[in-house]
């Protein structure tokens, strides 16, 4: 198998339906399968995943969303691992342009810039990840989103994730994966769609998230950060990371497959600005 996607489900029927549709689409030609690992829920998510007969999947109580990731990756074959949350998807030529580039370079990882979404499927913003990131930069941030990662099954077997956490074990992952020499390459086409909603930027999640600082050994007010923080930035710019490139992606809606272009695409939203155009 060469690459195994894993989403983690909990109550996503809204979603769910796009996000296998999403799957299906965008590995059309490559050796996949999608493992959808459910927390037992109480909506519709078991009536959906009933006619998906591709899709290997289970529905029991866990300990969480990386609880839920373990169980999946345990069950995968793939040699690739792809994170997919239910109310994510894929864009296809994103992602076949990151396998291509996996194979091609050989290396543990590969991500690429994220789409954002809101929760009506309207375009927000292009999160335009392009910097190559250093182990110093997961000392400050998540350099990477988790819909826009694929690596080797190899290093999760090295360092699974951390099931402690409910909402920062991502970052907990990759900075521990860097920190065991994890070689990640670059793919400027998106690979991921993310979602916006009210669930998942709720005052709660928010407030659960603050408490689980993953950066707790890290002064991250010293002038070692502030330094980090200046190089990665000036990175981005001679990179082309500030220029609003025409922008064109897939995605699905209620089930049917839409196409979207934008000239020039958003670069940076604020917080406030994303909960008043949700």
């Amino acid at each position: 198998m060469l690459i195994s996607i894993i989403t983690p489900s909990f109550n996503g029927e809204k979603f769910l339906r796009n996000c296998i549709e999403s799957v299906l689409q965008a590995c059309d030609g490559l050796e996949f399968e999608h493992i959808v690992v459910d927390g037992a829920s109480t909506d519709g998510t078991l009536d959906i995943l009933k006619k998906y007969p591709h899709v290997r999947w289970i529905s029991e109580k866990d300990n969480g969303m990386y609880d839920a990731i373990n169980k999946g990756i345990r069950m995968a074959t793939g040699l690739y691992i792809g994170h997919l949350n239910s109310d994510e998807q894929y864009n296809r030529e994103g992602l076949q342009k990151a396998i291509q580039k996996l194979r091609e370079k050989r290396a543990d990882a590969v991500f690429s810039p994220t789409i954002m979404i809101n929760g009506r499927f309207e375009f927000l913003q292009l999160f335009n990840q392009v910097v190559v990131p250093r182990v110093e930069d997961t000392h400050w941030c998540m350099p990477v989103q988790s819909c826009s990662l694929l690596y080797k099954r190899s290093i999760w077997e090295r360092y699974p994730y951390n099931a402690q956490y409910r909402f920062a074990g991502d970052h907990d992952f990759f900075r521990q994966q860097m920190e065991r020499g994890l070689s990640i390459v670059s793919s400027r086409t998106p690979i991921g769609i993310f979602t916006w909603h009210r669930e998942n930027l709720s005052s709660s999640q928010k407030e659960a998230f603050a408490r689980e600082n993953v950066l707790a050994d890290i002064d991250k007010k010293s002038l070692r950060i502030k330094w980090i923080k200046h190089v990665y930035r000036i990175k981005k710019l001679f990179m082309g990371a500030y220029i609003r490139k025409p922008l064109s992606y897939s995605y699905f809606q209620d089930g049917v497959l839409l196409d979207k272009h934008i000239p020039k695409p958003r670069l940076k939203l604020s917080r406030q600005e994303f909960e008043t155009l949700l």
